[in-house]
Order: structure tokens, then C-alpha cells, then sequence
């Protein structure tokens, strides 16, 4: 069956190949490029947004349950949320929320709070101060971790 499939695949071409074109086809109109061509932007209008939505920031890291932004809750790392990671591999930054709200960025090896940053992982970031290790879920807060406690949730 193959075989003859590919016969008359073959056949097909040879008749393509030996009968004339009768359509001649147009000459390609050559133009001179005059640069791009600027557009304006499309009219969108006023977009109404719920007030409420307007109000409370629903991305914000430092947000708490009563929809307080930048009260962060307190954490055994001082008061800091790790709210999660910015880039890939070697270049991977925990992204961290301080008390005041502001966001900082660090790398692994770097400190906070006398914790240091020891690895990030999918879901959350391992710290260590001397012997105690803390592991932080993103957007989350741990309570107190005691000398030698590996704390996870």
C-alpha cells in the first residue's frame, strides 16, 4: 500500500513538472521603504472599577486578614514575609516584605535579621541562624523556632 501511495505521489509530480504554465505571473512592484508606519491608539474609554477592588490592593505580599496593607504579621524572622521568588537558577531572589512594607530582594548566602538565606524552593525558603533552620512558605508567617527545631508547614 505504501508503495503505492508513493507511485502516485510520483506520477503526480511528473505531470505537475511537464505540463506548461498558461498564467504568467505579474512583476513584482519594487517600492522604496519609507520607514514605519505610525498608527494611533485605539480609544478605550473610561474602564470603571468597583470601589471596593479599587481600595484593597489584592496583590500586595504585606496584606493581612483584615485587608490592612503593609502591616506585616510578625514571623520568627522579625517581622519580614518572604513573599516568593524572582528569577531562574543562580539569579533566583527571594522577594521579602520588611515591617515598614517595603519589598527587598536577596540571594541565597545573603542575610536578614541575622537569618541567612540558604536555599529556595517551589513552595517556600530555608533559613538558618547558627543551629536553628527555618523553612518559610511563600506569603506566610512561622511562629518562633527554638535552637536545633526544623520548623514546616
Amino acid at each position: 500500500m505504501p508503495a503505492a501511495l508513493a507511485a502516485v505521489l510520483l506520477v503526480m509530480l511528473l505531470v505537475q513538472l511537464i505540463l506548461p504554465v498558461e498564467a504568467e505571473l505579474p512583476a513584482p512592484e519594487l517600492r522604496a521603504w519609507s520607514g514605519p508606519t505610525m498608527l494611533a491608539a485605539p480609544e478605550t474609554g473610561h474602564i470603571a472599577a468597583d470601589p471596593g477592588i479599587v481600595a484593597h490592593n489584592l496583590f500586595a505580599p504585606g496584606r493581612s486578614e483584615n485587608g490592612a496593607i503593609g502591616k506585616v504579621p510578625g514571623t520568627a524572622l522579625g517581622g519580614i514575609v518572604v513573599a516568593g521568588t524572582l528569577g531562574t537558577g543562580a539569579r533566583q531572589r527571594a522577594v521579602i516584605v520588611n515591617q515598614a512594607g517595603a519589598i527587598l530582594m536577596l540571594a541565597c548566602g545573603q542575610r536578614i535579621n541575622d537569618w541567612q538565606l540558604v536555599r529556595l524552593f517551589a513552595d517556600h525558603a530555608e533559613f538558618q541562624r547558627g543551629t536553628d533552620k527555618l523553612e518559610t512558605p511563600y506569603g506566610g508567617s512561622l511562629p518562633q523556632a527554638t535552637a536545633g527545631e526544623r520548623t514546616e508547614q
